[in-house]
């Protein structure tokens, strides 16, 4: 899952590191943090707190059922981290740097994404759907010309399916789908198709509702994903793809400083026939980008 940092955490020192099977010696459970055990290696070079849930036997006789690595990570308010395992209200986080470590849940927060004043980005949510099918059937004619999807949304319980494989995505930090909130009403979607963090690159699509295109609000919306992407994740590199005649939604990429790469041909099938797409990306060497006056 992905995180903001709310407020600042600094590290204990000389966290306690064991592997699976290690012998330790158990004490007291701390008093602030439920199911946090006080532990020590027999040979008294190392002491911390391990949670409870990995500890076999008792006393003396206690061990460790797999490897554990204390280590708190180090975060200030503003940064982004990706967590990896929520346990006993702490959170196995790496940060862009690939550096790991532990933070308290208390002081972080879910990806959301405040733009300015008059929109925002949020994880879409399992009570939202019957919103999100709403604003789906209001448009079906306008999205249905560009989104192969569209035919098959027949339902808030369609949408409800949807928006659980959106949040399965993000627990297993393969990418984002937020809403796109537009002072406070339900606009657009905008989010990754997925993230390979191995080479560090992802793509990302959106769609917004008819009434608000030429409101400049998709290139905002755009902007904060991909600075999200490239700056706070870490990642290289971000590709959006259009089908060519798809003018409005082309002129995104173009106008946020992308690099057209080519076109690849027929590549989606649109209801009746086959689409090319033009292929772009942004490559995070080229710094932050910044919209100056969009329309779309």
């Amino acid at each position: 899952m992905f995180y903001h940092v709310l407020k600042n955490h600094v590290p204990k020192m000389d966290p306690i590191i064991l592997k699976k099977g290690q012998h330790v010696i158990v004490g007291e459970e701390d008093q602030q943090w439920k199911n946090w055990i006080n532990c020590s290696t027999p040979d008294g070079c190392q002491q911390g707190w391990v949670p409870e849930q990995i500890i076999t036997g008792v006393g003396t006789d206690s061990q460790v059922t797999e490897d554990y690595d204390a280590t708190e990570m180090a975060v200030s308010a503003g940064d982004t981290v990706v967590s990896e395992r929520e346990l006993n209200q702490w959170l196995w986080c790496r940060n862009k740097e690939s550096q790991y470590g532990w933070v308290p849940v208390e002081n972080v927060t879910p990806f959301h994404l405040n733009i300015d004043e008059e929109l925002e980005l949020r994880l879409l949510k399992r009570k939202e759907a019957e919103i999100h099918y709403r604003l789906v059937d209001k448009n079906r004619d306008h999205l249905r010309q560009w989104l192969a999807w569209v035919d098959g949304t027949t339902s808030p319980e369609t949408m409800v399916g949807f928006i659980e494989n959106t949040l399965e995505q993000a627990e297993k930090n393969q990418g984002v789908q937020a809403g796109i909130w537009h002072h406070d009403e339900l606009v657009g979607i905008i989010g990754h198709h997925h993230i390979d963090w191995n080479n560090r690159h992802t793509s990302i699509g959106y769609w917004l509702s008819q009434e608000h295109v030429g409101k400049g609000i998709m290139s905002r919306a755009c902007e904060a994903l991909i600075n999200f992407s490239l700056r706070d994740l870490g990642l290289n590199r971000v590709e959006i793809r259009c089908a060519e005649q798809n003018k409005k939604s082309r002129a995104i990429p173009e106008r946020l400083g992308f690099v057209r790469e080519g076109l690849l041909r027929e590549v989606e099938w649109l209801y009746d026939h086959y689409v090319d797409h033009v292929v772009y990306s942004k490559i995070s060497n080229k710094g932050p980008i910044n919209v100056a006056n969009g329309n779309e």
